[in-house]
Formats: structure tokens, C-alpha cells, sequence
């Protein structure tokens, strides 16, 4: 697996994998691309040239939401070529002075509980506080452990509650922050 910074080429997976993470509240195609284009926003992208071995699921889901079925209902796109890279994962971060607002983590199923999540929070963190980031915030749904666990792992506290933030499932948010 490598990471490097997300890029136009890599939005056809990304908006795909977007989609079948977050359904309705997906980002869109143009969002996605604002982001890459945009100075003040850091998104990375994890990559693989083939599927872990056992794999047969193509479907994405995301560590901030809870898993639902692809809202287009196609799994994303898989390249024609076996040896083309394949989007394991992505992730971006918003900064604005010294705070980072994490703003989507999203990993493709074959690939969950195989560490990509957590390599790419810690690469996103790093570069991020090189770009002078101090403090990070993000929001993950209540029920959603595996990414409450990971951003703990990570030296997120907890700080709050925001009461029916997520819909398509009603959930509250829980509000981390990690001071560096």
C-alpha cells in the first residue's frame, strides 16, 4: 500500500467510493474536486494494486458512518486492468490557521481492520502539522466503534455531542479533538 495526495485522476473511485460509504450525504463530484483543488484542504488516498487475498466484497464503507448499501446501488469501479491501482482508502483534512477539521474518512471493505484507516490518519496528521495544524476536530457517528476506537488509538478525547447530526439513520454525532 502507498499514500500520496489525492488527485483528479483519482475521483472517479473516490466520488464511487464516497457514494457507497455515505448514500445520500455523499460528497459530490465537483466538492471532491474543490477539495483537491483547494489550498487549504489536504486529502490523501490509500492504494493498492490488487485485492487483499480471501477478498470478494468490492463494496466500500466508511469509518465516520455506519455501513449501508451503495446509494447508487453499484459497487465502485473496479479497473480493468488487475494491476491498476485499486482506491483502498481516502481522507481529508480542512485547515483553517492551526485547526484541522477532519472532514471524510472513508475505507473499502476488503481493506477494513487491515490498518489502511489508520495509516492514512496518521500520514493526514503529520502533514497537516507540518502545514501548522495544533488541533484537530472531527465528528463520528455514536454507533460507529471501530472509528471511535481508531481516533482514540490516535489521541482523540472526546468533547461533546451533537444530538441527530447524522440522518439516514437519525444518529447523534460524538465530537473528538486531538491537541498536538
Amino acid at each position: 500500500m502507498w499514500i500520496r495526495e489525492l488527485s483528479e485522476a483519482d475521483l472517479e473511485q473516490a466520488v464511487c467510493l464516497e457514494q457507497e460509504c455515505f448514500g445520500s450525504q455523499a460528497w459530490s463530484g465537483q466538492a471532491l474536486l474543490d477539495a483537491v483543488r483547494n489550498e487549504n484542504a489536504l486529502y490523501l488516498a490509500a492504494f493498492e494494486t490488487c485485492a487483499p487475498a480471501g477478498s470478494a466484497s468490492t463494496d466500500p464503507v466508511s469509518v465516520n458512518s455506519a455501513p449501508k448499501k451503495p446509494a447508487s446501488g453499484n459497487p465502485a469501479p473496479e479497473p480493468s486492468d488487475p494491476e491498476a491501482p485499486v482506491l483502498a482508502g481516502c481522507c481529508g483534512v480542512w485547515l483553517s490557521f492551526e485547526e484541522g477539521e477532519i472532514m471524510n474518512v472513508a475505507v473499502r471493505r476488503e481493506y477494513r481492520r487491515k490498518g489502511v484507516a489508520g495509516r492514512l490518519m496518521k500520514e493526514l496528521l503529520s502533514r497537516a502539522e507540518k502545514r501548522g495544524a495544533a488541533r484537530f476536530i472531527l465528528e463520528v457517528r455514536e454507533g460507529n466503534l471501530p472509528a471511535v476506537r481508531l481516533y482514540e488509538s490516535l489521541g482523540f478525547l472526546h468533547a461533546g455531542r451533537r444530538r441527530n447530526f447524522y440522518s439516514d439513520p437519525a444518529e447523534d454525532a460524538l465530537i473528538m479533538i486531538k491537541e498536538i
